[in-house]
């Protein structure tokens, strides 16, 4: 973005926090995103939501939609779609998290991910919010036969640096659809 804007100062302000879900999310909004006054938020839960299985679906929903009604009169808003998470166990995950591997496993095997990501579709299409879908990336990915496990510097959710690129593209895809061409 630097090098097409030479002239726009550009600072981004991460106002998530580890574990935390959307309906968290939401008691600190004012807090840690509406007072810096943004220009652009960009909405990005769904790990932790999904962690809470399918009975947790409704209130991830209720709680997306009104983060976006919260956050769209003082910025423009971009929800951006998660990473894919482990489908197996490996040695990246670390001693604190080996008796849960199996709940994130079964999180992303069995499908519940992917029903919090569509929910997260289905809302940027109600809600008329542009999507940065990098799950559909990652799932491209997997897709071509690449393990997308080891794309997860903790073995669980979190990406090594060089996967943030999904993120990227599927950002820069959002903002400006013609620039990847």
């Amino acid at each position: 973005m630097h090098e097409r804007y030479p002239r726009c100062l550009f600072n981004g302000i991460n106002s998530g926090i580890a574990g935390d879900t959307i309906s968290q999310a939401i008691e600190r909004i004012d807090r840690d995103v509406l007072r810096y006054a943004p220009d652009l938020t960009i909405i990005a839960f769904a790990l932790n939501d999904a962690m809470s299985g399918r009975v947790g679906l409704p209130l991830y929903q209720t709680s997306l939609r009104r983060a976006v009604e919260l956050i769209r009169p003082h910025s423009a808003v971009i929800l951006l779609t998660p990473c894919m998470m482990a489908s197996r166990a490996t040695p990246l995950v670390s001693l604190q998290y080996q008796e849960m591997i199996q709940d994130f496993v079964a999180v992303q095997t069995s499908g519940i991910l992917d029903t919090y990501v569509d929910a997260m579709r289905g809302i940027a299409t109600d809600m008329d919010v542009p999507l940065a879908d990098a799950y559909r990336l990652w799932r491209a990915q997997a897709s071509a036969g690449v393990d997308t496990t080891l794309l997860l510097a903790n073995g669980l959710n979190h990406p090594f640096g060089h996967a943030h690129r999904f993120f990227v593209d599927a950002l820069l895809e959002c903002l400006m659809p013609n620039m990847l061409d």
